[in-house]
This record gives structure tokens, C-alpha cells and sequence, in this order.
């Protein structure tokens, strides 16, 4: 942000691209200001929006019918659209290591709900979302390092607690990089549990037949 002559604040011009449209109207039928929205530092100006309605029918149709539905919805209501600029910013912030609320924390963006049903729906974000998970696995496992290195005396007993957490989550989020290997020679058989089942039979007492002991897997 630049200032003129006079001291004023001079917004820099932002270029039109579909994925900060799609957020701004997204915004807009949410039922935040036009105001409030080209405020924050990474939107155009108000007068960038309307250059680009100006010069774009299309868009200008979009703001129109957005600004439409804001006013019948209420403020900070988080509409279930689809859009590739906030999917590629939630698996952005997913990748970098926070959860799926934490990455939907931001104005604008959808619910937990809503991202997971994008996953059920959508392929080309379910397979960036796998690719955002598998990163936050090499994170997690990154991590293990760090907090055992950052372990003191005191702290040895939170630093394991973490460090088994982080080791669970990369197993489970890439399973084939960071999950238990099978020992040499053994065999899926061999890594099933072993369960002992007791049956007691209560007629034991009065003489009647034994109990009788179940060892299965």
C-alpha cells in the first residue's frame, strides 16, 4: 500500500482473476458489505471491483445476483459453494499442518461439513485433499524430530505423549511411507490378534458339564 501526495492511502491495483471473483461474490451472497470485504489487504478496492464489472458482464451479473442474496441472508452465514480458489486455500492450510476447522477458520470459507462433502462430490478436490493430507503426514513425522530435540527434564513426559500423537496421525494419514512394517518372514496370519475366551458354563457348580476355553484370532 502506497500513499499519494496529499497522505492518502493508495490500494494497489489487482488484476482480475476467477478465483478472487468466486470468493468476493461467495462473500457478498454470505451477506458481508462490499465495504468490509475489499477492506482487507488481500482484496482489490471497491473501485477494482467495479472496474471489473464494468469491463465483465459476466462478473458484473455474478456481484449483482450475490449482492442479491446477501441481502436476504444473514451476516456471517458460510454459503455451500464450490469454489477452486477457497479449495485450493483449504488444502493449502490442511497441507501446512492444520485441521480441517482450523483451515476453514477465515471469513468467507465453509464449514467442516461442507469441505467434507466436497470431498464426497467433487474428485479434483478430493485428490488435492489427499495430497494435502499426505503432506501434513511428512510434517507430522518431521515434527517427531523437533519435539524430541526440544525435550528437557520436565518436559519428557509431554514431548512422548506428543511424539507418539504425531507418530499415530503420519501413520494413519500415509500408512504405506510411515505405518508399522511386517517383520521379515511374517505373514498377515501372523500380525492378527489372539483373542482367549473363557465360557463358563454356571451349571459348573451344580455338577454339571466344564467350562470350556476358546483360543482364536
Amino acid at each position: 500500500m502506497s500513499s499519494d501526495d496529499a497522505g492518502r492511502c493508495v490500494r494497489p491495483w489487482r488484476a482480475y482473476s476467477e478465483g478472487l471473483a468466486s470468493v468476493i461474490c461467495a462473500r457478498l451472497a454470505d451477506g458481508e458489505p462490499l465495504m468490509a470485504v475489499c477492506r482487507e489487504p488481500d482484496m482489490p478496492s471497491r473501485a477494482g471491483v467495479k472496474g471489473w464489472a464494468k469491463a465483465r458482464p459476466a462478473f458484473r451479473a455474478r456481484l449483482a445476483a450475490a449482492m442479491a442474496a446477501g441481502r436476504h441472508s444473514p451476516r456471517g452465514g458460510r454459503r455451500a459453494v464450490y469454489c477452486r480458489h477457497m479449495a485450493r486455500l483449504i488444502c493449502e492450510r490442511v497441507a501446512a499442518g492444520m485441521t480441517v476447522g482450523q483451515a476453514c477458520d477465515l471469513p468467507g470459507l465453509p464449514c467442516e461439513d461442507t469441505v467434507y462433502n466436497w470431498v464426497k462430490r467433487y474428485p479434483e478436490f478430493a485428490q488435492a485433499y489427499g495430497v494435502a493430507r499426505t503432506v501434513q503426514a511428512h510434517r507430522r513425522f518431521d515434527q517427531v524430530w523437533e519435539i524430541a530435540e526440544g525435550a528437557t527434564a520436565e518436559t519428557a513426559f509431554l514431548a512422548k505423549v506428543r511424539i507418539e500423537a504425531a507418530r499415530w496421525q503420519a501413520a494413519r494419514l500415509a500408512p504405506t511411507k510411515y505405518g508399522a512394517k511386517p517383520l521379515e518372514g511374517e505373514t498377515p496370519e501372523d500380525r492378527r490378534p489372539v483373542f482367549n475366551i473363557t465360557v463358563r458354563n454356571f451349571g459348573e457348580e451344580l455338577g454339571e458339564a466344564p467350562a470350556a476355553k476358546l483360543t482364536g484370532g
